[in-house]
């Protein structure tokens, strides 16, 4: 815990300026979880690492950033769950089976995608029904480590939701 702790605390000194959701609410920003923070402040920190590696067109470095990157979220957050995350909705799509997607970002620029919510989870389902494009949730549930999502880049997480609640 303290170990934990400790990363927390370096990794925002180190990057203060990793949550720059600029567009985003004065109230929105303070509200903003310490490991949501924390996990922002990974990413950020290997944005510049990705963009080379992606520019180079080499997938083995792409690879290996993006391994060296979920080592440092793995051991911040070792089993991937988050609790009331802020998120800014992107869009919330229906596939043909009527399993909904929400997108959205997070304050640093980075993407989480919960796929595949089942219409038969009527609670979280029907929490989707209440958000537009734009508002800001909360979201709870577990990252997913494993990239299974099409046209899904590096520093763009799937998640498991739990629980969306408008913030609007």
């Amino acid at each position: 815990m303290l170990r934990t702790s400790l990363l927390i605390s370096s990794i925002l000194a180190a990057f203060p300026g990793s949550l720059s959701a600029d567009h985003w609410p004065s109230n929105v920003m303070q509200s903003i979880d310490v490991k949501e923070a924390a996990f922002c402040s990974v990413l950020s920190s290997y944005t510049d690492q990705m963009n080379v590696a992606e520019n180079s067109k080499n997938q083995i470095k792409i690879r290996n950033v993006y391994q060296k990157q979920l080592m440092d979220i793995q051991a911040l957050m070792p089993t991937g769950s988050f609790s009331d995350w802020i998120v800014q909705v992107d869009s919330v799509e229906v596939d043909a089976a009527n399993n909904a997607t929400l997108k959205g970002t997070l304050p640093c620029h980075k993407n989480i995608v919960g796929a595949e919510i089942s219409e038969a989870n009527t609670l979280t389902y029907g929490q989707l029904s209440d958000v537009s494009v734009g508002d800001f949730v909360l979201v709870s549930g577990e990252l997913s480590f494993v990239k299974s999502i099409k046209n899904l880049k590096p520093q763009d997480f799937k998640a498991e939701f739990s629980s969306i609640v408008g913030l609007n």
